[in-house]
């Protein structure tokens, strides 16, 4: 197992009061997939997480109800 190493650390915290952290990492055992000449759009929306232009649609990931408290 390889040794990740720490990019970037972002703390924030929302008008709410509720804080939240952005770690970014960088591991050196992941390598790029190999280029191909195939794309797809995506398209963000509210009822569909995403909707790809293959007709796929991926649904909005469940939270369980009101988030979690850290």
């Amino acid at each position: 197992m390889g040794a990740a190493g720490t990019g970037q650390l972002t703390v924030s915290q929302d008008p709410a009061g509720r804080w939240f952290v952005s770690l970014l990492c960088d591991d050196p055992t992941v390598k790029p997939l190999p280029a191909t000449d195939t794309a797809v759009g995506v398209d963000v929306g509210l009822e569909h997480l995403l909707t790809l232009s293959t007709g796929e649609k991926i649904a909005n990931p469940e939270t369980g109800g009101s988030p979690a408290n850290v």
